[in-house]
């Protein structure tokens, strides 16, 4: 499996008489996460957080609190919508980068309850295409093994998100799984930078999965804007 510090184009390397610019002040970075289930419909999360950067003798801090949450689920997974919303991000900070903008350390934004959800509704509509118990199994076993690989992009920040690279970038891979099932994953990352400096103004990443006739799509999508 591929890191995902592979995956995502680092920035240009910045001279040693040159400064990240900071922006000043409280900030609002946002994060909408899509994730669509095997029944066509969708889970959206929406977070925000106020945040603020500041210089350190390594690179950037970026200390913050969780502003808001609110999840729009369908209402059979309403309880997992609930646990979503109650749940703390104040493990993600502080996010540190080095001297050229690059996350060195954060926590994860987890949304551990969203997956069991998806994860859920994908074995039961695998369970009405797969008549015979080995196959479902295969099937099931396939679809964890895919769900695991697709979540190690998603769980971790892009590197260059608070300071984007110059491009996007593309991957694709195909996986032959048990009973001679097959699956696939795809991801693809692109980043725009703010007119007022080189940090974030909005970056967007997906990821789409698909084994034995099940399609599945994550996105996410964070912007930085001021408070």
């Amino acid at each position: 499996m591929f890191a995902l510090a592979a995956l995502i184009a680092a920035p240009g390397t910045l001279s040693a008489e040159e400064t990240l610019a900071l922006p000043t002040g409280d900030m609002v970075l946002t994060r909408v996460l899509e994730r669509s289930l095997a029944d066509g419909k969708s889970i959206i999360v929406e977070r925000q957080w106020i945040v603020r950067f500041d210089r350190t003798e390594t690179g950037i801090a970026i200390l913050g609190r969780q502003l808001s949450a609110r999840v729009d689920a369908p209402p059979s997974l309403r309880q997992f919508a609930e646990l979503e919303e109650r749940r703390s991000t104040s493990a993600m900070f502080p996010i540190l980068l080095d001297v050229q903008g690059r996350i060195v350390s954060a926590g994860r934004p987890a949304d551990g309850n969203l997956r069991q959800a998806a994860y859920a509704t994908a074995t039961d509509a695998l369970a009405s295409t797969f008549k015979d118990t080995a196959g479902l199994a295969d099937a099931r076993e396939g679809l964890a093994h895919l769900q695991k690989s697709s979540e190690s992009w998603l769980t971790q920040l892009p590197q260059d998100l608070f300071y984007p690279a110059a491009q996007g970038s593309h991957m694709a891979k195909d996986l032959a799984l048990d009973g001679g099932l097959k699956g696939s994953f795809t991801l693809d990352y692109d980043a725009k930078a703010s007119a007022d400096g080189a940090w974030l103004s909005s970056a967007e990443r997906q990821v789409t999965t698909a084994i034995g006739g099940q399609r599945k799509v994550s996105r996410e999508i964070w912007t930085l804007s001021r408070d």
